[in-house]
């Protein structure tokens, strides 16, 4: 399969970084709006029924689906995005980006981790999280699905992709790093989605491929979903084997996908296939 643009010329300049922060800000309000109109709705049903129809963990992901369905239509309305990718599949790059996925999970682990937890204290976050793993589907939607789809949609197929038609990599990468970690809403997930975000933006900047950023967003939160439900499997307890291991991993891997060269060609239409 091959990835589609349409012309360029169709999107003057891109988005400015006001702009991005704009639609964060209308992300998380109709997060918040959305998700307190299907709990009250739930409960209004839940009610009248005398049963549970359905908890607040169904009832929240219900309310983020529609806040980023009606955010992604207002916007195609402008006709200002054209997010509507078809990405070629690389199995080398895919790989090399696991890899790179990994090699950053155990450098995390075993560092950053290590300190935000022992530094920041968030109850309110754990409750968070276990009141919604007591739920385990609408964990598994929300966390393997619903997150990394619709996150990756706008967090680099919009966000990124805009600011970068504008600002320099570097600059674009950050800022759209920072908007991500700032949608998460708290300290602890907010500095290891602040660095993903960065890893996510190298890889969407280098491939255009925004299926290979919602497959290593969707494999992040996979291994945190099963790790949430068995503690056993993996230790968060510092452990300098793992930490060689994850930066050697990462160096390696880094190294290796900067040196792919991602083919360019044209199309019989004209557009740019990347």
């Amino acid at each position: 399969m091959e990835c589609v643009h349409k012309d360029d010329n169709e999107i003057k300049g891109g988005i400015s970084i006001w702009e991005s922060i704009m639609i964060l800000l209308l992300i998380i309000g109709l997060q918040v709006i959305g998700g307190i109109f299907i709990a009250m709705l739930m409960g209004i049903l839940n009610n009248a029924s005398g049963i549970e129809i359905i908890n607040n963990a169904y009832a929240s992901a219900i309310g983020n689906m529609i806040a980023y369905i009606i955010i992604y239509k207002s916007l195609l309305k402008k006709n200002k995005f054209d997010i509507k990718l078809k990405c070629r599949f690389d199995i080398k790059i895919t790989i090399c980006c696991l890899f790179i996925l990994i090699g950053y999970t155990l450098t995390y682990d075993n560092t950053i981790s290590l300190i935000v937890q022992n530094l920041v204290s968030e109850s309110s976050i754990d409750a968070v999280f276990t009141e919604m793993l007591q739920t385990p589907f609408a964990a598994f939607c929300s966390m393997v699905f619903i997150a990394p789809i619709f996150e990756e949609l706008f967090m680099r197929g919009i966000i990124l992709e805009q600011l970068s038609r504008r600002y320099k990599p570097i600059i674009s990468i950050t800022v759209s790093a920072l908007l991500f970690a700032i949608l998460h809403l708290n300290v602890i997930q907010g500095i290891n989605a602040f660095l993903l975000g960065i890893i996510l933006g190298l890889v969407y900047l280098k491939t255009r491929n925004l299926i290979i950023t919602i497959l290593l967003h969707g494999l992040n939160n996979l291994f945190c979903y099963i790790v949430s439900y068995f503690p056993e499997l993996y230790k968060v307890d510092f452990s300098p084997i793992k930490l060689a291991v994850g930066v050697v991993l990462l160096v390696i891997s880094l190294y290796i996908f900067k040196r792919f060269e991602i083919s360019r060609e044209t199309d019989k239409t004209g557009e740019e296939a990347l």
